[in-house]
């Protein structure tokens, strides 16, 4: 039931730094737009960069930011696990790295009471669950088996969660409910700061190993003929998307399925190439959940409360992955 994608019929297309520099300033158009939307509707920017709008700039600026680092990772994470386990249903969220991260920081919260180890929880968790999840997909020699898992381990790490609700009190279940189902807030500018640079860096270590990354799809002896050794590199895409969440999960909790649609958009688009899919997908996602955000920002006009951005991403993922399902189920690729 693994996916067969054949890396002759990719189009010529190759993303060159032109490519880069247009996605920057879509990115960037996007970017600005995001931060006219608020609460009250569309502001001009003549409103929105007076001085008495000073503020609600300051604010809005760090949310837009955080929701481009949120996307750049979740779309790069979801691209590259997608690739080395040539499965087009495979990413953070399905797979069950974003359960463990929620699970770890779950269980840090409850037990600690302290925010400040919320990400060491998250990364423990993201890790640990995919330590775990490898090690017994390998044992049960099946070639959808880490996905299959990934599934049970999300509703086994549910479970657990919703047995700490009873242990928190009213306001501590409110909170963790509002950061499970994913939400980007208003970090400050340190938080920002330091989850920008964990998330560029770790996008760069992919970035610069796409070309051997890629080279995983077409099997793993003839990676191993062309130079790659292909299970550690898996090892390190898998340690690399696990910290990526890590980093994520603490701040914006579980937004689910941007990972699954904006690489498997870009690679229809595309083709398979990993080279291509990864930059694109990086920018897509930026583009994904910084416009979603705005558009559960600006609905608060009319539901006069702040619909969580992770509902908005399932309500449109959810199809999306059954009809992935039903694809692969037919034939189609």
């Amino acid at each position: 039931m693994m996916a067969q994608i054949d890396i002759r019929s990719q189009n010529p297309f190759q993303w060159s730094a032109l490519h880069s520099l247009i996605a920057t300033l879509a990115v960037g158009a996007c970017t600005l737009l995001c931060l006219l939307i608020g609460p009250t509707g569309l502001s001009s920017p003549v409103e929105i960069f007076n001085a008495e709008s000073e503020a609600i700039l300051n604010l809005r600026w760090t949310r837009v930011g955080l929701g481009l680092v949120a996307g750049a990772g979740l779309g790069a994470a979801g691209a590259s696990l997608q690739t080395v386990l040539r499965n087009p249903l495979a990413d953070p969220y399905i797979i069950g790295v974003s359960g463990g991260a929620a699970l770890g920081g779950a269980l840090t919260l409850c037990f600690t009471g302290l925010s400040g180890f919320l990400t060491t929880g998250s990364l423990v968790g993201a890790v640990g669950s995919m330590a775990l999840l490898t090690g017994l997909a390998r044992r049960t020699n099946h070639p959808d088996g880490l996905l299959l898992l990934g599934i049970v381990f999300n509703a086994f790490a549910a479970a657990v969660i919703t047995f700490l609700k009873v242990v928190i009190t009213p306001e501590e279940i409110q909170r963790l409910v509002l950061w499970l189902v994913g939400t980007v807030p208003y970090p400050d500018r340190a938080e920002l700061f330091a989850v920008g640079a964990g998330t560029f860096f770790l996008t760069l270590f992919l970035m610069l190993k796409r070309g051997a990354i890629g080279l995983l799809i077409l099997g793993d002896e003839e990676a191993l003929r062309l130079g790659v050794a292909p299970e550690r590199l898996r090892n390190h895409v898998y340690l690399t998307c696990c910290l990526l969440v890590g980093f994520l999960v603490p701040l914006v909790g579980m937004i689910g399925f941007v990972g699954l649609i904006v690489p498997h958009a870009m690679r229809l688009l595309l083709g398979p190439d990993f080279r291509n899919t990864l930059p694109a997908s990086i920018f897509s996602g930026m583009i994904f959940l910084v416009l979603a955000d705005a558009l559960v920002r600006g609905a608060f006009v009319w539901s006069h409360t702040e619909l969580p951005v992770g509902a908005l991403t399932a309500l449109i993922g959810a199809p999306a992955f059954a009809w992935l399902l039903l694809s692969r189920s037919q034939g189609v690729r």
